[in-house]
């Protein structure tokens, strides 16, 4: 799984105050956090742990462009994972809006479908990468 870096960048966002203030209600946040993290490494080849509905991995420009911003700007990763959960805290709050009762059930395609919307926004993102377009 997402291990200790998992547990890194969610410390990492809290001490950036990343979390909106208005966080929506029940909002599995560490949960997201570590499968986020889980996401990032699977999808970049950074761990061979195979993330559960996750069909597709970087393709080799992506990871190109990937290596290349990590290189350039350390934090790469963290940004990447903090982006990610926000989009997954604006999926549930939008969940919340249609089905008010909203439980952990109706938490994985949220993931599956944030996971899916990185994927296309890395593998279409113009190389080399600008951390404000990605």
């Amino acid at each position: 799984g997402a291990g200790l870096m998992g547990l890194r960048h969610l410390q990492l966002y809290f001490c950036e105050g990343m979390l909106p203030h208005d966080c929506p209600p029940g909002f599995p946040l560490a949960l997201a956090s570590i499968n986020v993290t889980g996401f990032l490494q699977s999808y970049f080849h950074l761990n061979l742990v195979m993330v559960p509905g996750l069909e597709s991995k970087s393709t080799q420009p992506t990871l190109e462009s990937f290596l290349s911003a990590c290189n350039s700007q350390p934090a790469t990763l963290q940004v990447l994972h903090d982006r990610l959960l926000l989009h997954l805290a604006g999926e549930w709050r939008r969940l919340l809006l249609r089905k008010p009762l909203a439980t952990l059930l109706d938490f994985s395609p949220l993931l599956q479908s944030t996971f899916a919307h990185a994927h296309g926004v890395l593998s279409r993102a113009r190389a080399p990468w600008d951390m404000l377009d990605v």
